[in-house]
């Protein structure tokens, strides 16, 4: 499956599933206010119009003095132990998913790739937002293999995180 994020910015968007156009998410975040803000990533029902029969599948909360955290699932943690740093170095960072399973976002030009540790499979895969000067223009997206549908939730919000961050530098 593909989804596409239809707008540049990672914090405030919809995201759809690429071959049907049906809204899968929506993410909003609040405004900057005592060094803090939110992003709020609903996931939509099928079949639902947006605004109606959102659940909320991840809050993150952004902090400048502090820790930003995540809740996901009910349960909250901060960021950096959730997306945690492959060693002291790397860019990579490493999540487990609901089955157990531990799988790696790495880094290269242009893109994410996510892999699972055990098999060393890919699992998804983004692609960066291109503005089209010199070839085709094309949406921010993450192609996302059937094996990893089960967390699909978890590959989106792990991304915006990290999408986010990349551009901040």
């Amino acid at each position: 499956m593909n989804v596409t994020f239809l707008q540049s910015d990672p914090l405030t968007n919809v995201v759809v599933d690429s071959s049907t156009g049906q809204h899968l998410y929506e993410v909003k975040t609040s405004s900057w206010k005592a060094a803090a803000r939110t992003t709020t990533v609903r996931s939509l029902k099928p079949g639902v119009a947006s605004g109606q029969g959102q659940i909320i599948a991840a809050e993150i909360h952004w902090r400048a003095l502090a820790y930003s955290t995540i809740t996901l699932h009910g349960n909250t943690m901060r960021i950096k132990d959730w997306l945690a740093k492959t060693s002291a170095l790397s860019p990579s960072r490493k999540l487990v998913a609901p089955d157990g399973n531990s799988y790696v976002w790495s880094r290269s030009p242009g893109k994410f790739t996510l892999t699972d540790v055990d098999t060393n499979t890919q699992v998804a895969q983004s692609h960066r937002y291109k503005i089209g000067l010199f070839g085709a223009s094309r949406k921010m997206n993450i192609d996302i293999s059937s094996q990893a549908m089960d967390f699909q939730d978890i590959i989106v919000v792990s991304f915006i995180i990290l999408e986010f961050r990349a551009r901040a530098g």
